[in-house]
């Protein structure tokens, strides 16, 4: 069922929780994002959207990157996407792979629970590129995470970056559309091969689309080697998130569906062994 859309008392509480300079850097992202209050479509592309703050997380961490990047830090630590993580075991990670790292949100996030795992952060946008680097060696996990800046598809090639407004919301689309910088695609199971990762304990998906090519794609001996996943879904024409479903309860997954509130299109779907 959908996800209970949390009233503004609570979202404020967990804004002001989660952020310890949310009278700062965590204000002025609410302002630039887009949100249901004026200005609703948000301040991105503008100077301000521009303006580089430091977020300063209630664990201890920080996250830098531009206000109209912010998004998936706020996604990560104040709405709560990956709440459905709540179960696992973090101390028995030794393996995560982030397909969509972006500034590295959700990396840094990870590594801070799983505090014994080595973390692949597989990034393609060269917009977003240098914070995650960044955000990786302020929170001294250099020895730790290995940021990789390519794109992980249903095959291997080249594709280009499309980017709205959203740094986000980015998508790899294959071809060459002669304007703008092309990046290297790979598969799951190459990217596994790459890194001579035998087994992996988590993957993170939010790759904007590209989870029905990535996970469709990936032969179900590579699948069997991943003992957990998350993946937000997205809105794709031609397919289902029942497509995803499907092809992880094959490779043996429990799976757990959690539509967006008020989107059933879009939402975060948990893999898991029993």
């Amino acid at each position: 069922m959908p996800a209970r859309e949390p009233s503004v008392l609570e979202t404020a509480s967990r804004f002001t929780r989660e952020i310890r300079n949310w009278y700062s850097a965590g204000l002025l992202a609410a302002l630039v994002l887009p949100s249901r209050v004026p200005p609703q479509r948000g301040l991105s592309n503008t100077w301000f959207g521009r303006r580089v703050v430091r977020f300063h997380l209630r664990e201890g961490y920080r996250v830098e990157c531009r206000l109209q990047d912010s998004a998936p830090v706020m996604d990560v630590s104040v709405k709560g996407d990956y709440d459905l993580l709540s179960g696992i075991d973090w101390n028995s990670i030794r393996t995560i792979i982030d397909v969509g790292a972006h500034v590295g949100s959700f990396t840094v996030w990870a590594s801070h629970r799983a505090i014994h795992a080595q973390v692949v952060a597989v990034e393609p946008n060269p917009e977003v590129w240098p914070f995650l680097v960044a955000n990786v060696n302020r929170n001294d996990l250099r020895e730790r995470v290995l940021a990789l800046q390519l794109a992980v598809g249903e095959r291997e090639g080249s594709a280009f970056i499309a980017v709205n407004e959203q740094s986000g919301e980015a998508r790899v689309v294959p071809g060459d559309d002669g304007s703008r910088p092309m990046v290297r695609v790979t598969t799951l199971r190459n990217l596994m091969l790459d890194e001579t990762l035998s087994a992996v304990d988590l993957v993170k998906l939010d790759c904007e689309g590209a989870e029905y090519g990535i996970l469709l794609s990936a032969p179900t001996e590579v699948l069997q080697r991943i003992n957990a996943l998350v993946c937000e879904y997205h809105p794709v024409v031609g397919h289902h998130v029942s497509e995803l479903v499907g092809v992880l309860k094959d490779a043996g997954f429990q799976v757990r569906v959690q539509p967006r509130r008020n989107d059933i299109e879009l939402g975060t779907l948990l893999a898991h062994r029993g």
